[in-house]
């Protein structure tokens, strides 16, 4: 069997709760799944000659859902991919969204491109108390229909907050259980594409703001150094 068929053949504990699989041949379509899931994900990012280190991969486990999760060395970001009970998912943080704000349209292509290639979502780490208990932002929060506007209004409102923007949510992307592997295959080398180029572009644009930050620095030390 290959990846796909190794995937799709531990989704069969995610269908009829009376369909009963013994417990080692559960855990033992698990391990294989997830060494699928590996094995996809390397070749795809080999494929998309991403120039980064995967110094570790974790096991993503839930009751219904398995998938792996690889950090990326260069950004610190994790990207989980994997299947569960609604369909085969891709996700990652939004890294550094501090500088959404510095964004051009290359970084917005990236996030349009994710949402069509599947049912695409922000996912947030909890909002602050006092949106609920105002009317306008509980309006704005309401609609969720568009991940542009979702990053977008999130970003507007914590930075008009004393809340840290460190930690804006998860992109996630979904597509229907059903699909063939081809249609799964290209899904995850795309997505995987938008998802890490979207993250480069937030993690390269603070890079170069901590390098400005430390040669203005060094500019000014460098009048008292002369002086001793």
């Amino acid at each position: 069997m290959n990846w796909f068929q190794i995937a799709q053949r531990d989704t069969e504990k995610f269908g009829d709760i009376n369909q009963t699989i013994p417990e080692v041949e559960g855990q033992q379509r698990t391990i294989a799944a997830i060494d699928a899931f590996q094995h996809l994900f390397k070749m795809l990012a080999a494929e998309l000659h991403i120039r980064e280190e995967w110094p570790s991969a974790h096991c993503h486990i839930m009751p219904f859902s398995t998938g792996i999760i690889e950090h990326s060395a260069k950004m610190g970001v994790d990207f989980t991919l994997g299947v569960s009970l609604y369909g085969w998912f891709i996700e990652a943080p939004i890294a550094s969204p501090e500088q959404i704000c510095h964004m051009r349209d290359d970084y917005w292509h990236q996030i349009v491109q994710l949402s069509r290639l599947g049912k695409a979502e922000l996912h947030d780490y909890g909002r602050p108390r006092g949106w609920a208990a105002s009317p306008y932002v509980r309006k704005l929060t309401q609609h969720k229909c568009s991940l542009v506007y979702s990053i977008a209004r999130d970003f507007t409102l914590l930075a008009s907050t004393p809340e840290d923007c460190s930690s804006l949510g998860r992109i996630h992307i979904t597509l229907p259980l059903e699909s063939d592997e081809t249609t799964v295959r290209t899904f995850f080398k795309q997505s995987l594409e938008s998802l890490y180029r979207s993250n480069y572009l937030l993690y390269r644009a603070e890079y170069l703001q901590r390098r400005r930050v430390v040669k203005k620095s060094d500019q000014h030390a460098s009048p008292e150094l002369n002086e001793a």
